[in-house]
Formats: C-alpha cells, structure tokens, sequence
C-alpha cells in the first residue's frame, strides 16, 4: 500500500502543483493582458490628445487668419470710405476755388504770408476767380504780382527767384489737415458700427 499511497500522493501533488503552475500562468497571463490594455489605452489616450491638441491648433490657425482677413477687409473698407470723403472735400473745395466769399480768408492769409516775406519781389498765386479782386488790393504793394493759376483755391506766394514759398492752398491745407482729420473720421465711422 505504501506504493499506491506514494503514487497517489504523487499525482495529487502534481495535480496540485500543475494547478499552481496554472494559476499562476492565468495569473501571470491576466497581469499581461492587464497591462497590455494599460499600455493600448495610454497610446490611444495619447494619440487622441494629440490629435486633439492638432485640432486644437488647426482651428486656432483657422480663427487667426479668418480674423486677419476680416480686419483687412475693414482696413481695406476704411481705407476706401477715407478715400471718398477724400475725394468729396477736394471737388468741394474746387468747386469753391472762386467763391468771392472766400476773399476775406484769403485777404488774411496773404497779410500772413507778407509778414514772413517781409521785403522782396513776390509772386502771388489765386484762382482765377479771386485774382481780379486780390489784384485791386495789392495794388501799390511794391514788388508783388499777382497770377491766376488754377491750383484748387486758397493762394501760395512764392519770392520771385525761388528762395522760399508760402503754400496756404485749400489742397496743402488738407493734406496738412487729413492725417488728424482721418483719425476723428475713423473714430466716427467706428462708432457707427
């Protein structure tokens, strides 16, 4: 009986012990399987995000340049608004190069212009509208002519060899003018929308 008692204590010991082998393979095998999903879900986690996070910056390019776009076009849409009242002052004030009305500012102007002259041959230059009357009030004024020109209102008086020149037309007014003049524009523009 020993024999049989051996042999049977045998295979339940190796019953036993293939058992543990198994247990600890499923084991070992789950732990694998485990961590293999682990590792499948962080790649796939990862790459998510990352394709997210390229997304992300794909639309955040996007609203840039559509943003760029948009203020150019408001820019462009300023510029072409300026660009008309521009064009508006400057036939309004050709259409007003003649208007004797405007005699008693260009009468100051050229006392203006005369003080910083001071002595020497000059040369006045008036639309063609108000040369005649200016002509009648210089006269006598030693060394001044007057000329008509159509330069689009107001006057320049220049020496007569060139040396210097005193532009007070209504165009180098504006031009003086407009850098200021566009800035409130703009401002009114921008509070009407």
């Amino acid at each position: 009986m020993a024999l049989s008692d051996l042999l049977r204590t045998l295979e339940q010991e190796a019953a036993a012990r293939t058992e543990e082998v198994r247990s600890s393979a499923r084991r070992e095998a789950e732990r694998v399987r485990a961590e293999g999903d682990a590792q499948r879900e962080d790649r796939r986690s990862s790459a998510l995000n990352a394709a997210e996070a390229e997304l992300r910056m794909g639309a955040a390019r996007e609203v840039e340049g559509a943003r760029r776009a948009a203020a150019a076009r408001q820019l462009e849409a300023r510029g072409t608004a300026l660009a008309r009242i521009r064009a508006r002052v400057e036939r309004r004030l050709d259409a007003r190069a003649d208007d004797i009305g405007l005699l008693p500012l260009v009468r100051r102007d050229l006392r203006r212009a005369l003080e910083y002259a001071g002595e020497g041959d000059a040369v006045v230059t008036v639309s063609p509208g108000l040369a005649g009357p200016l002509l009648q009030e210089v006269r006598g004024v030693q060394g001044l002519r007057v000329e008509a020109a159509s330069h689009g209102g107001g006057l320049s008086l220049r020496a007569a060899d060139g040396a210097w020149a005193v532009d007070a037309t209504f165009r180098s007014r504006l031009d003086r003018a407009w850098p200021r003049l566009a800035i409130g524009l703009v401002r009114r523009l921008e509070a009407e929308t």
